[in-house]
């Protein structure tokens, strides 16, 4: 620190001794040996060992203490393996009994900071994507017996331009299309389900519920196509319907 101007604060904090600090001492060689040894032996240890080591810990670190410590990592982001370590150390050791908040309710200042803060984090496009993509990951997700039909007639009608979308892979404002074409157009059909899709579920005539749909594509520059399970019923008509879909633009 030669030739630097310390704060009056610093000064202070620097001049007063502090019980248990390390400030101004070295280790020995021999401590720096035993602590070196006594970290490479922690690496031996079993998922096991390391999770019964990590309650140990938890039961004797304060509220205080761990409050602290957050406030000292926020804005320093993980790498991936630190991130990984920490989940197979933690897995089945924050549930139940053993979860923090086990018995404990929210009071209503902390649900509406909550409420607040996911608002904000869902603004941003990144972390919305993000968070719909694990959604549907989390959810298993597979095509409905209606989309299987549909998928069927798609296959037989225009062969290689529309893929089930289901999983998650394309995101458009939100809304995950069941199927998106794969030829360069801008195009994609949603198969609505009688009940999903119903007055009774939306609260929405389904003239609206299908201008609502059709019209968040469109902000986009998407063209939409609603095939009614109901519709299934007559197969021709829906391959008719989809054939005329997939005309449209195309010289």
């Amino acid at each position: 620190m030669e030739g630097k101007q310390l704060s009056f604060l610093t000064e202070q904090v620097c001049a007063k001794p502090r019980k248990g600090s390390m400030l101004g001492k070295h280790h020995s060689l021999a401590t720096k040996r035993k602590m070196s040894l006594s970290a490479k032996n922690c690496s031996k240890y079993t998922t096991e060992q390391r999770k019964a080591n990590a309650v140990k810990m938890r039961q004797r670190i304060t509220s205080a203490s761990i409050q602290k410590m957050s406030r000292s990592l926020t804005g320093k982001p993980m790498d991936m393996i630190t991130r990984q370590k920490i989940s197979s150390t933690l897995k089945g050791l924050i549930t139940g009994e053993q979860h923090p908040m086990f018995g404990k309710h929210h009071t209503e200042k902390a649900k509406e900071k909550i409420s607040k803060a996911s608002t904000i984090h869902w603004k941003d496009p990144q972390i919305r994507e993000k968070q719909l993509r694990a959604i549907v990951e989390a959810s298993f997700i597979r095509p409905t017996s209606a989309e299987v039909k549909l998928n069927d007639i798609l296959n037989e009608v225009c062969p290689n331009e529309y893929l089930y979308n289901g999983d998650g892979g394309i995101i458009i404002d939100r809304c995950i299309p069941d199927f998106t074409n794969v030829n360069g157009q801008k195009k994609v059909i949603e198969m609505f389900g009688d009940y999903w899709h119903s007055q009774h579920i939306t609260g929405k005539l389904e003239t609206d519920e299908e201008k609502d749909k059709i019209s968040k594509y469109a902000k986009f520059g998407y063209k939409c196509l609603i095939i009614w399970e109901r519709e299934l019923e007559d197969k021709e008509a829906v391959a008719i319907k989809v054939k005329e879909f997939n005309a449209i633009g195309t010289p």
